[in-house]
């Protein structure tokens, strides 16, 4: 057996014997908006907490760690061990340590699998006596932030990664800096004859933002007015007249005190609006420096937003734009997203060699004004990159979930075979007034090893968001058939 075919189908988490007493998933999204404010974090972090899908499923017995238990989320971890055939629970750090404290001599250590792992996770592992899953906390640093990825993208010459022309700035020059880009970007268009047919445009994004949560794009619509879209939401999108006050409106809004602690002030990125056609995420595993792509993943918008309200396999249509650039430009951009993060950690005085964990970087494909300046401009064929997400994403979080699921090893190929077989996941439905825990309830099959197309409830709450395994129309309409029944 290969080296490189044997780590495909070894645990992720690595082998251990015995197994594993207890491994939890720690769902710390919130931790990532260090910039928001508390309130705003907290938010995130109750409404993602009960999404547990990154996990060791081999180990004994599995769980979510919290802060405190409550009884909506004690209800959803039985839901969970149904479904996953285990003893599911949650656990607190005080848990944690008399689990470690019980363990017999020669008994593997309890495994931490945060969404993000950092360095408050790794003092809060040592401190319960457990191990953790991921990336290098310096390194995760590096890569997450908008402002550094930036740069490092541009320092790093790797062919085939790209950023589009952009500004680094803050919240004093944040207008002027914005203003500075536009006229850019208008003598561009002018110099080569398509200033009346390129939209102008500004995405600008907090340097701590993520997903599109601290983002604001602002751009001219064919009427003339300029639009402002904060956080990627249609439903928010505000207009003005002007250039000037669309972009002070667009810091009004990204500054805003129920999103941005004000004693931290963030730096921004604000980058030249693209024509786009679709923004495919890929992740890849890393295990021990060897890297191991699972391909593309859709990102499902809503018509007019750029809100991803969902993820999926990617699977574009036949002859499309979308599918040339994947077979153009999917393993490309693997390799170099791979050879990118081994040299950014090379940089850091991090060993390549001992590179584990998983990262997401978010790939732009654009469409034919794009693609038209890029001929005349001179630039090759290619496709840009928007930002770095050094952990579980969404989708990969939904894969691990549908691991759990089908009783399966958590392994790069059987992760390449749910992908296979079809996931998806759509973040919120609208349930009619339905309860979530009935729903949930209903959902669950007698045998859930047995059953292929599944539907999973992943936050038992009003804006409840599910998992889809298999064939994504049979699933929905198990999911469909369950709100019915629930409705009051």
């Amino acid at each position: 057996m290969s080296k490189e075919f044997y780590k495909e189908t070894q645990n992720i988490f690595g082998e251990t014997k015995p197994k594993r007493p207890l491994a939890v998933s720690y769902h710390n999204v919130g931790d990532l908006l260090r910039a928001a404010t508390e309130e705003f974090r907290n938010d995130k972090n109750d409404h993602y907490g009960a999404r547990s899908g990154a996990n060791d499923y081999d180990a004994e017995k599995l769980g979510i760690l919290a802060t405190s238990s409550s009884p909506r989320l004690g209800e959803h971890a039985k839901y969970l061990g149904a479904l996953y055939q285990k003893d599911f629970r949650v656990y607190t750090t005080t848990d944690l340590k008399e689990v470690t404290r019980t363990l017999k001599p020669g008994e593997p250590k309890l495994l931490i699998v945060p969404y993000f792992n950092s360095q408050n996770v790794g003092e809060k592992a040592q401190s319960v006596g457990a191990e953790t899953w991921g990336l290098p906390p310096d390194l995760v640093e590096a890569l997450k932030n908008k402002v550094s990825f930036h740069k490092l993208v541009q320092e790093s010459g790797v062919e085939g990664l790209e950023v589009p022309e952009h500004k680094m700035s803050d919240k004093d020059d944040y207008v002027r800096d914005s203003l500075d880009l536009l006229n850019y970007s208008k003598q561009l268009y002018q110099k080569h004859g398509m200033q009346n047919r390129y939209p102008l445009g500004v995405m600008i994004r907090l340097e701590e933002s993520d997903g599109n949560y601290g983002s604001s794009l602002v751009r001219q619509e064919a009427d003339g007015r300029i639009s402002i879209t904060p956080d990627g939401d249609s439903e928010k999108r505000i207009y003005r007249q002007t250039w000037n006050d669309a972009i002070s409106a667009s810091r009004d809004l990204i500054y805003s005190d129920k999103q941005v602690d004000p004693q931290q002030e963030p730096r921004v990125i604000i980058s030249r609006y693209l024509d786009l056609v679709d923004s495919p995420g890929m992740s890849v595993v890393f295990l021990e420096g060897q890297y191991y792509s699972l391909g593309w993943n859709g990102q499902l918008q809503l018509h007019g937003s750029m809100a991803c309200v969902g993820t999926s396999s990617y699977n574009p249509k036949e002859g499309s734009l979308q599918e040339a650039a994947k077979n153009a430009y999917e393993a490309q951009s693997a390799e170099a997203f791979a050879t990118f993060v081994t040299q950014t950690a090379r940089q850091l005085g991090i060993p390549p060699e001992s590179l584990t964990g998983i990262a997401n970087v978010d790939v732009m494909i654009y469409g034919e004004l794009e693609a038209e300046l890029r001929r005349k401009t001179g630039k090759k064929p290619g496709f840009y990159v928007a930002e770095c997400n050094p952990r579980w994403t969404n989708y990969t979080d939904a894969v691990m979930a549908g691991i759990g699921a089908t009783g399966r090893k958590p392994t790069v190929s059987n992760m390449l075979t749910v992908i296979e077989e079809g996931v998806y996941t759509e973040d919120k439905i609208d349930l009619y007034g339905a309860n979530p825990e009935t729903i949930r309830d209903i959902v669950l099959p007698e045998d859930p090893r047995e059953t292929t197309d599944k539907a999973i409830v992943r936050m038992p709450d009003e804006q409840m968001g599910a998992t889809y395994l298999g064939n994504k129309d049979r699933a929905r309409s198990i999911m469909e058939e369950a709100i019915d029944r629930a409705k009051p």
